[in-house]
């Protein structure tokens, strides 16, 4: 196999920069991005756009200079450089797409790797549900975009780990408790008014017969509670492929040094001041709108306190950043934090992303939810009902900053117009064609690549090259939708390749050979892509 680069987006851009420093004597930032039309080659940068002021030259001359030298550079990999409009497009060379098929298949598990993280430490917290009942459907949302960007940035050189934090102490915590023993009283024969600010889930009558037939004793049912459902929170979502590093208690942060260090270096730092016998930390010294309290007037720390307390704890652990992924109520939460890890001598060390909200649609309507009045449709049950795989995959199919529409009705139809199945099937179908290459003694070779000569077949290798790209802008964005929407692209192309063409022919066995090895290369980059993002890749269906 010839040489080719490791990242040949990097390597034009490269080749492009250093041809206009040695051209122009210009320094600048060039992108290349996939061509939305393959008649303008494979790859396009708009850099020429940004040049017009810089340069005295037309922007056609420096264009066509440019065109020129770098084709002398690229002539090994490239078939055409042009320029149209102010675009400089490249197109490679068919030989360089065969050679990206024989990289994909001689190591199916490095490709795609790309290593932009220079093996940064990063702490991403995501889900961290209250330990009050069971997950629920937004939850779930940010448990699958949480786990796939785990997977997705150590894929790019990052060394990722992940965090569950439940917040098992506060005013919510003695709320549940009292719907706890509510419902003990209940079971007792005991008749009483339900707590104002209780819980009223079901649930929580399965946790007090639990409590009652291990005789928990009163000063125990905080602990137990709690633990009893972060377990069952921990178990559903382990069932959902994911699994935590770290799991953290707010009751052992609390116990910690951590909250008095806080203190201690906010005084230091003449942070702090008090009003109405309350403890405020003056973050509006940078750029929140208003000052937060810290301790309450009752002496007691609010849940800002002892969150910044946790992220010092996060800190003190050693590593270089921390990511949180939140709810779509935490926007006001963001500045605050910011501002006070800046004040305790850290920042910009906090990245936060909000998930968006989701609706369930069943049947056509949206399914109505209430945690505090025990009306949600929980993790678990859409875990029964359509299975892991199309719930991580539908979860990740939009930006986390769009809401999300999850059809329950279409995640369990067995159909192309069921996003995952038309992915999975993907997989399923080229396991199918390369085992009914070897029923008839015909095996993937690469030796007469040449042969894949139809455009549909270009237009394969050329999505096969992009997929390294795709994972690096997921990871740069920090958007793992970015991989589902690569690979419905790759299969619409896909699976009209194998419908309008007969891959397996007895009577042509050098192009079924070579056609082999294409959908070869199809099955590992479809599994490279499943994977980072936690759905199986079936061989059947």
């Amino acid at each position: 196999m010839e040489q080719i680069p490791d990242n040949i987006k990097h390597y034009l851009e490269n080749i492009v920069k250093d041809t206009l420093k040695s051209t122009f004597n210009v320094e600048t930032e060039v992108i290349f991005e996939e061509t939305p039309k393959p008649d303008f080659g494979d790859y396009s940068s708009n850099f020429l756009f940004r040049l017009k002021k810089e340069l005295s030259e037309p922007i056609q001359t420096v264009g066509d200079i440019i065109t020129l030298e770098v084709m002398k550079k690229l002539q090994h990999i490239a078939s055409e450089v042009s320029t149209q409009t102010g675009f400089l497009n490249i197109k490679l060379a068919n030989k360089t797409l065969h050679n990206i098929l024989r990289k994909i298949n001689s190591e199916p598990q490095e490709y795609g790797k790309v290593n932009i993280g220079n093996n940064e430490y990063i702490n991403l917290e995501f889900v961290s549900a209250n330990p009050t009942g069971p997950l629920n459907v937004v939850s779930a949302r940010a448990a699958s975009v949480g786990d796939s960007l785990k997977r997705i940035m150590n894929n790019a050189g990052y060394k990722v780990e992940s965090e569950f934090y439940s917040n098992n102490a506060g005013k919510q915590v003695e709320n549940l408790v009292k719907s706890v023993k509510w419902w003990i009283n209940k079971l007792k024969g005991i008749e009483e008014p339900f707590p104002q600010e209780g819980y009223k889930g079901e649930y929580l009558k399965d946790i007090a017969e639990r409590a009652l037939n291990e005789n928990i004793k009163e000063e125990e049912l905080p602990e137990f509670i709690t633990e009893t459902i972060l377990n069952e929170q921990l178990e559903t979502l382990k069932q959902f492929n994911v699994e935590y590093d770290h799991v953290i208690k707010e009751t052992f942060i609390r116990k910690s040094k951590y909250p008095g260090l806080v203190l201690r270096i906010l005084k230091e730092e003449k942070f702090l001041f008090f009003e109405d016998g309350a403890t405020f930390f003056r973050t509006t010294d940078f750029g929140d709108t208003e000052s937060r309290v810290i301790i309450r007037r009752d002496g007691t720390g609010t849940y800002f306190f002892y969150d910044l307390a946790y992220h010092l704890y996060k800190l003190q652990r050693g590593y270089d950043k921390l990511i949180n992924i939140l709810g779509p109520d935490h926007h006001g939460y963001i500045k605050r934090m910011e501002a006070g890890l800046t004040a305790l001598g850290y920042p910009n060390r906090l990245k936060i992303i909000i998930v968006q909200q989701v609706s369930l649609l069943k049947n056509g309507e949206k399914i109505k939810m209430s945690k505090r009045a025990g009306q949600f449709y929980t993790l678990k049950q859409l875990l029964e009902e359509v299975g892991k795989d199309a719930a991580r995959f539908f979860f990740l199919m939009r930006t986390t900053d769009a809401h999300l529409d999850f059809d329950i009705d279409l995640a369990k139809k067995i159909g192309k117009e069921n996003p995952v199945y038309y992915v999975q099937y993907m997989h399923a179908r080229s396991h199918s064609l390369l085992k009914h290459g070897e029923e008839n003694n015909i095996v993937p070779k690469d030796n007469n690549l040449r042969l894949l000569s139809l455009p549909e077949e270009r237009l394969l290798m050329r999505k096969l090259m992009y997929f390294p790209d795709t994972v690096e802008k997921a990871t740069i964005r920090m958007e793992p939708h970015e991989i589902p929407r690569y690979l419905l692209q790759l299969a619409d192309i896909f699976h009209n390749y194998y419908q309008k063409n007969r891959i397996v022919n007895p009577d042509k066995p050098e192009l079924s050979a070579a056609r082999l090895f294409l959908v070869l290369a199809v099955k590992n980059v479809t599994k490279r892509a499943l994977d980072i993002i936690g759905v199986e890749a079936p061989e059947q269906m």
